[in-house]
């Protein structure tokens, strides 16, 4: 979420167009939106959150395999984990959406943070390398209200523990305690009235910090 370009992710409307997100999913090509967008600071200096950073990561692993996520993922991840059900949202064009396209049930959610609560082993099977999990988990930038983020995930401490942990669209969480060698998994959508306050989100982390927390 460092790359320097000029992107509005936090305007209101959440939905309108004038949010790069949305204009950049409608502009049915993703990759060209980001690109094409100007470069206001120097890479690597400034955090500012921005889903076409994960769009990028999907076009180079595109590159580099011959396969879209989708199939890359399937093989690769989903597949030794034993995750048979899985849901991708796709562009006009047939390119899968990193951005937060994907749909799962919730347990397999929890596959994916145990998986990296146990450094990348499940089973016996290195699926993902320990180094990658340990970079993947460090905060190399401070984001929003000094939480740091690392590789697509956020850090920080809640009611007293450490935690990582994944968030998606709606209030969705996978948080990894490694205090309590647990992972909480919450599936979660917007609301009429929560989907631009911020009252979803907050909904959702009281009843982790409030509850599940304190009960493990």
């Amino acid at each position: 979420m460092t790359p320097g370009f000029a992107w509005n992710e936090n305007s209101s409307p959440t939905f309108g167009s004038e949010n790069d997100n949305i204009a950049a999913y409608q502009s049915n090509n993703y990759i060209e939106y980001v690109l094409q967008k100007d470069v206001t600071s120097t890479p690597g200096s400034e955090w500012n959150y921005n889903s076409g950073c994960p769009m990028l990561l999907a076009g180079a692993i595109k590159n580099l395999s011959g396969v879209h996520i989708d199939e890359f993922g399937l093989q690769y991840l989903f597949e030794p984990l034993g995750i048979t059900r899985v849901n991708w949202e796709y562009q006009s064009d047939g390119l899968p959406l990193a951005t937060g396209g994907l749909w799962m049930k919730a347990r397999d959610s929890a596959k994916f943070g145990q998986l990296f609560l146990d450094s990348g082993l499940w089973h016996g099977q290195q699926v993902i390398s320990a180094d990658w999990v340990q970079r993947s988990l460090t905060a190399h930038a401070s984001a929003r209200n000094g939480i740091g983020y690392g590789y697509l995930w956020w850090t920080q401490q809640r009611a007293s523990h450490r935690l990582w942990y994944a968030a998606g669209y709606g209030g969705q969480l996978i948080v990894l305690v490694p205090g309590r060698n647990s992972v909480i998994v919450v599936n979660a959508n917007y609301t009429r009235d929560s989907d631009e306050t911020g009252q979803r989100q907050n909904e959702i982390w009281s009843l982790v910090t409030d509850f599940i927390l304190p009960a493990i």
